[in-house]
């Protein structure tokens, strides 16, 4: 749905992951995507913040008539599908033209909602793993301080 006067032009700071944007977002597709009788929508991953936006409009009843498909893709699938276009810009409007394209021509899965019993351990794990790496980083620096002391450090 790329007819020039809507969503995709947003700015970032339009998004609906703003308080009241994904309302905003349902009621923009409503006009847009009668004549249609299937729809698929489709988000680059960023990071957790997609996450709450598509678990909501996986939720909401105002879409369910078209039973959309859902498309999270990874964002290095994006990227080198950008590759393939030449002269393209770096705006929202080209990104939404980008992600259709790669939801219609690419072979991408659909995406199915976590279960919300698991949601919050995958959380928490991810954060674990996180602490874990920055754990490892910051003993390696101090190791590296510690063999510096009363000797010529080639760390600076």
């Amino acid at each position: 749905m790329r007819d020039g006067g809507g969503w995709p032009g947003r700015r970032a700071d339009d998004r609906p992951q703003r308080s009241g944007g994904a309302e905003q977002f349902v009621a923009w597709l409503h006009p847009h995507a009668a004549p249609y009788a299937r729809l698929a929508i489709g988000v680059e991953a960023t990071s957790v913040y997609h996450v709450p936006l598509m678990e909501w409009l996986t939720q909401t009843p105002d879409l369910q008539r078209w039973q959309p498909t859902w498309y999270v893709l990874n964002p290095k699938v994006v990227q080198k599908f950008r590759e393939t276009y030449v002269d393209r810009g770096k705006t929202d409007r080209a990104d939404a033209a980008l992600i259709a394209d790669v939801m219609r021509f690419g072979r991408v899965t659909p995406w199915t909602p976590p279960d919300p019993r698991y949601a919050a351990l995958q959380v928490l794990t991810r954060h674990r793993r996180q602490l874990s790496h920055l754990i490892t980083q910051k003993k390696s620096r101090v190791g590296a301080i510690v063999l510096c002391l009363g000797a010529v450090c080639p760390y600076g």
